[in-house]
């Protein structure tokens, strides 16, 4: 099981539980989708690690 790391409630639980954490929104300012775990990300972006949707914005 992994969490997105977009919604701060799940990101939260799953750092509290060692769960592993998928990023699938990205900044669109950084390539490659890179950056910390350390917070959660919920703002405008590209989507990552989303298959056939990635490249996409989220809005």
């Amino acid at each position: 099981m992994g969490v997105p790391a977009h919604d701060e409630r799940d990101f939260l639980f799953a750092q509290k539980y060692g769960l592993p954490i998928r990023q699938v929104i990205a900044p669109m300012m950084l390539e490659e989708g890179i950056h910390t775990t350390d917070e959660s990300y919920g703002g405008s972006g590209i989507l990552v690690n989303s298959g056939e949707f990635n490249g996409i914005t989220n809005e």
